[in-house]
């Protein structure tokens, strides 16, 4: 973990001077860059790597891990890339530099892209290895709640397993019919169970609804029963916090 982030730090640093530089060409219509200009930037470059990687550094973007980028991680990126720009406003303001008005808002939403954009697409890489390499069971999760998020989360962050493949969910609120949870469809309502398991080749029922009813858990048991695949239960996300039951029982 150490090494990624020493990779993912010279990745940000190397990002810096191309966005710069890619700023500067960009505002010259893809063209030469005027010489004076071209002195101008790489006379101001020091400032801008010391004043942009303080501010990553300030805003701690090496906390997070790439392959589970949030909105969280994304705003520290704004936010660290503002700072550093505003800070290399200052520098340019006081040591009388002349620039092009267009160059900072041109390389601020460079750098954003390269930052933001590549931890974006090591997470979909990610997601995409984990729905297409996968070779292990096929299990239809029940319920499309918390507890299934949870459960989807905690398969994702344990990929190399190669326990579960989760082919699809299913759930009785009609408005969640169609959309997907981390990338997984919710396929149908909970009596389209045996139609699932047949569709889908299910090789287990995991009922992640730690609030439904006895009746309900009978009828999704009496489904795996007649399917002859196994099925298991969810406990309460109570539990799971207090520590009596783990995610891996």
């Amino acid at each position: 973990m150490i090494k990624n982030r020493y990779l993912f730090f010279l990745f940000d640093v190397f990002a810096i001077p191309i966005s710069w530089y890619f700023a500067y060409w960009l505002r010259f219509n893809l063209g030469l860059i005027p010489d004076i200009e071209l002195t101008n930037a790489t006379h101001l470059l020091p400032l801008l790597m010391i004043t942009q990687l303080f501010a990553f550094m300030m805003f701690k973007l090496y906390r997070g891990i790439w392959s589970f980028v949030s909105m969280t991680d994304l705003i520290r990126i704004l936010k660290a890339v503002t700072v550093g720009v505003c800070l290399v406003l200052v520098g340019i303001f006081f040591l009388n530099f002349k620039i092009p008005r267009s160059i900072i808002p041109i390389y601020t939403l460079l750098l954003l892209s390269l930052l933001g954009g590549t931890r974006i697409l090591c997470r979909w890489f990610k997601n995409y290895s984990s729905k297409n390499f996968k070779t292990g069971k096929r299990p239809l999760i029940v319920g499309a709640g918390s507890a299934a998020d949870l459960l989807l989360c905690e398969f994702a962050k344990n990929i190399s397993r190669n326990e579960y493949n989760v082919i699809a969910i299913a759930d009785d609120n009609p408005a969640k019919i169609g959309c997907e949870l981390r990338g997984i469809r919710v396929r149908g309502a909970v009596d389209n169970i045996p139609k699932l398991i047949d569709k889908y080749n299910v090789e287990a029922v995991i009922i992640a609804m730690p609030s439904a009813t006895a009746s309900v858990v009978r009828k999704v048991v009496g489904y795996c029963k007649e399917a002859a695949v196994e099925s298991r239960t969810m406990p309460s996300l109570g539990d799971l916090v207090s520590g009596k039951v783990s995610i891996n029982a």
